[in-house]
């Protein structure tokens, strides 16, 4: 199960908001940078995340992300023949903030269209799983 701790920051935005409030797509692309991290980790150089496109998204809040260290947890449950179910839960101050669950597919750099992974693919992937 890869762990990431990233030290979240709210962009300067143009936002009138100043709570320092971690937004949604701040915070999915948080959890993409920690899923990213995790394929990378256990796949090396077999698969490349930018071939990897989301295909389905489900995320909760149960509590609000804010600026500081949050810790992002990511695991899988589902390897299909081109396409990758993760989940990647963030945790700050103790508390779970974010679970979110994506499918993931992988296309060909070329078409587009979704190509299967390869056995050595999918024994790298096989280790995320729950």
């Amino acid at each position: 199960m890869p762990r990431f701790d990233y030290d979240l920051v709210r962009p300067n935005d143009g936002s009138r908001v100043a709570s320092g409030h971690i937004t949604f797509n701040g915070s999915l692309g948080y959890a993409r940078d920690a899923w990213t991290d995790a394929i990378i980790e256990v796949a090396g150089d077999l698969i490349d995340p930018v071939y990897l496109v989301i295909a389905a998204l489900d995320a909760e809040y149960p509590r609000e992300l804010h600026n500081g260290p949050a810790e992002f947890v990511v695991t899988a449950n589902r390897l299909g023949t081109s396409s990758l179910t993760v989940r990647v839960a963030a945790t700050q101050d103790q508390e779970q903030a974010l679970l979110t669950t994506m499918v993931l597919v992988q296309v060909d750099s070329v078409t587009r269209a979704s190509t299967p992974f390869t056995a050595e693919q999918r024994t790298a992937l096989e280790t995320l799983l729950e």
